[in-house]
């Protein structure tokens, strides 16, 4: 699955706000200290910042707003990790193997990539923050999200997907 599986689920916008440069995502992921998944890239140049299939909010460095911005977002919630040690059940990126935030949802569940091997070998963990914690996916970000859209990945809001969530809505951070 890639960001065409995608587009073919969820058509993306027009014009993709806050889509960032190539020279913007070399200066991105010199500030993170680390490359980022072509598939993570593919997606905010194609979806930019917005509400993926009603539910799923993937920060975008090039966001405005710092609570959809990757940078400032991921660095905050590493510190949150960090603070309850006990709570989580793996390093925090810039640790070896760490957790990098990357998306919420609407119901308040964050996602993180497992920054195990090469960014393109990166895999999704969730964490439902009501319920069960942390669950691993053994796949990528678009992976995860096809998945969860074509229920072969049991998503965390009871009776998702519907039909009328199958939009992409953007709005600039």
């Amino acid at each position: 699955m890639s960001v065409e599986d995608l587009k073919k689920l969820i058509a993306p916008p027009k014009k993709p706000l806050e889509a960032g440069t190539a020279k913007k995502w070399d200066a991105i992921e010199k500030e993170l200290g680390t490359e980022l998944p072509a598939d993570y890239r593919e997606f905010i140049t194609t979806y930019g910042t917005g509400l993926f299939a009603g539910f799923y909010r993937v920060l975008n460095p090039f966001a405005k707003d710092p609570y959809s911005n990757l940078v400032i977002a991921a660095q905050e919630m590493g510190d949150q990790l960090r603070e309850y040690p006990d709570d989580v059940d793996y390093p925090v990126f810039p640790e070896a193997g760490g957790l990098l935030y990357f998306a919420n949802d609407e119901n308040g569940n964050t996602y993180y990539w497992l920054t195990k091997g090469t960014p393109d070998k990166w895999t999704v963990v969730q964490r439902e923050e009501r319920g069960e914690g942390f669950k691993a996916q053994k796949c990528s970000m678009s992976k995860f999200l096809a998945g969860v859209l074509n229920k072969k990945i049991k998503a965390l809001a009871s009776g998702y997907p519907r039909k009328e969530c199958m939009v992409f809505k953007p709005f600039e951070g």
